[in-house]
């Protein structure tokens, strides 16, 4: 094989090394700089962010049959009205949700939570009830009800879901919530 006998100059050499790794940086910066739209802004999340977030643990002073959510994360649903059957679809739902977790579904309640108090639910959905002043009082914003909604460990209700959300939005958002 070939020799080289030609001695590179060292300042050349690390120049070139330099440049080789600063470039790239340099020319990513300036097109972020330029165009920034050229990155995905895709949010991860189904949800809509409450923010703030609702204080959970306020809520739950207010509940009626509040029966013991000892689980770090609870999914419910939100209804004024009687449970209908639509209201038993979502529950549904929500129980097949818990089920898709896994071996993450130890760390999820999933729950009804009603104005009224003449339903029969079924198990293993947990039914609570509030006042209809409570309700006023706490869900002050319009259109929170037949919604779902995602309480943190911290007891805060962190994330809103319309109530045609589909079920895999739920899923997913829960399963990044989990890891």
């Amino acid at each position: 094989f070939m020799k080289f006998n030609k001695k590179i100059n060292s300042p050349v050499v690390l120049g070139l090394l330099i440049f080789i790794f600063v470039a790239p940086l340099v020319l990513a910066a300036m097109l972020y700089r330029n165009n920034p739209d050229w990155l995905h802004n895709k949010m991860l999340n189904k949800g809509q962010f409450l923010s703030p977030p609702l204080d959970f643990t306020t809520l739950k002073k207010h509940l009626i049959r509040s029966a013991d959510i000892h689980k770090p994360w609870l999914i419910f649903y939100l209804t004024k009205s009687e449970c209908n059957q639509l209201c038993q679809q979502r529950l549904h739902l929500l129980h097949q949700i818990t089920l898709a977790l896994g071996k993450n579904r130890s760390q999820v309640n999933a729950a009804l939570i009603q104005t009224r108090s003449s339903i029969t639910f079924k198990k293993p959905i947990n039914a609570y009830w509030i006042t209809i002043n409570e309700y006023r009082r706490f869900f002050k914003r319009k259109k929170m009800d037949n919604a779902y909604y995602i309480v943190a460990p911290g007891e805060k209700i962190i994330l809103y879901y319309p109530a045609d959300t589909l079920g895999e939005d739920l899923y997913k958002d829960l399963t990044l919530l989990l890891i």
